[in-house]
């Protein structure tokens, strides 16, 4: 879109990524540059609505708040003409690799989703909702640290509600918003709709097959019903005690997370490859196609 964003390992960026590792804390870890393809002059104004942009993406490629800090802007002559003193909202927890649909090892990655995510970004409907849906996305993918797993479960489909609001009703027009109120849809199936048209599968994977519910009880039909029989299990504690622990919340907290990134790449127009959460004991640089390009 007329700009080029270059990132870029500092000299000791492997040590200092160590010493994150063994102890924690904050540092900055790369540097980056950001200029206009015809090498023009721009607005700060112009650039704080990239380095806003930026910021919301690198934290959905990090499935964490990363915070873009101190940039600073030269004139064509070199002289420094801008500086910005601050740093977003960066996660407050302790330091890990990327726990999201991103690979450290295929940083191409970064390049192939980006343009479709401006796209989204300078879309008027999709603006707002894309940064709701990014901050409970963000939220729920810190369990262990900031949450709890079943605060994640809620935190993620809430998320995806919204993105099915936005992508059904108000962009495709599948629905009425009536259809999508109180007496109308379910919650699994506003998300059926959702993922189906997109092409993402909704079976139920075999993480959550030892956990349908016992004889006498409604199976789950596919995965949407399985994340919103749980998410109610918890919110409507009065109606339907919570039957639902341990292994079974963190498996639907994956599935959540899971198809929150299906979406949002899909959404993006990624047709390339990305690492797979729900695949058990994945080694490190391992991807595999998204899976509506699996499908065709």
């Amino acid at each position: 879109d007329d700009w080029t964003i270059t990132i870029a390992t500092l000299e000791n960026t492997h040590d200092l990524s160590k010493a994150l590792k063994s102890q924690g804390g904050y540092v900055i870890t790369h540097m980056g540059r950001i200029e206009r393809d015809d090498g023009c002059p721009f607005s700060s104004k112009e650039l704080d609505e990239i380095l806003r942009c930026l910021y919301f993406f690198l934290s959905f490629v990090l499935g964490a708040w990363a915070g873009l800090a101190l940039p600073i802007g030269f004139a064509k002559d070199g002289r420094r003409v801008f500086e910005q003193w601050g740093l977003p909202v960066t996660t407050p927890a302790p330091w890990r690799d990327s726990c999201s649909w991103f690979d450290t090892h295929h940083a191409e990655l970064l390049s192939e989703v980006f343009p479709g995510f401006v796209a989204l970004w300078k879309n008027t409907t999709w603006k707002d909702a894309l940064k709701t849906v990014l901050y409970w996305y963000i939220e729920a993918n810190q369990q262990g640290h900031t949450i709890s797993t079943d605060v994640g479960v809620i935190l993620a489909q809430v998320a995806l509600e919204l993105l099915a609001w936005t992508y059904c009703v108000q962009v495709q027009r599948m629905i009425s918003a009536e259809a999508f109120g109180p007496r109308g849809l379910s919650a699994a199936d506003k998300l059926r709709l959702l993922v189906s048209s997109l092409d993402i599968p909704l079976e139920l994977p075999d993480s959550l097959v030892p956990f349908q519910p016992d004889r006498g009880q409604r199976k789950w039909q596919d995965s949407m019903d399985a994340i919103t029989s749980v998410r109610n299990s918890l919110v409507h504690p009065a109606k339907r005690k919570s039957k639902y622990h341990g292994e079974c919340l963190v498996a639907v907290w994956k599935l959540s997370l899971w198809y929150l990134e299906m979406v949002l790449l899909r959404l993006c127009g990624h047709h390339g490859e990305y690492a797979n959460r729900l695949t058990s004991e994945r080694w490190a640089g391992q991807v595999e196609p998204v899976p509506w390009t699996e499908a065709r």
